[in-house]
């Protein structure tokens, strides 16, 4: 008896395997894949706008130039504060 629960499992699972490569692998299945068009980065060491810029400025633009996606800055007072903006 269990040499024919041991032989039909692993046929069960041979076959669950099977079906999953063969959907996996079918060309009409395709994920659609979607990139950010603007990252949010929260910074939480400088206080106001202006030195935000001053000191993360030449960071930001580099940045944007090599993943070719624009960055928008946000300084907060604190890290509690900080999901609230993303």
């Amino acid at each position: 008896m269990k040499r024919r629960n041991f032989l039909w499992y692993s046929l069960l699972f041979a076959a669950c395997c099977i079906t999953g490569v063969t959907f996996i692998n079918n060309s009409s299945y395709q994920m659609a894949i979607t990139a950010q068009k603007n990252l949010k980065l929260v910074v939480t060491d400088v206080t106001g706008i202006k030195d935000l810029q001053r000191y993360f400025g030449l960071f930001r633009t580099t940045l944007e130039k090599i993943l070719g996606i624009k960055l928008e800055f946000f300084p907060v007072e604190n890290t509690t504060a900080a999901p609230a903006l993303l």
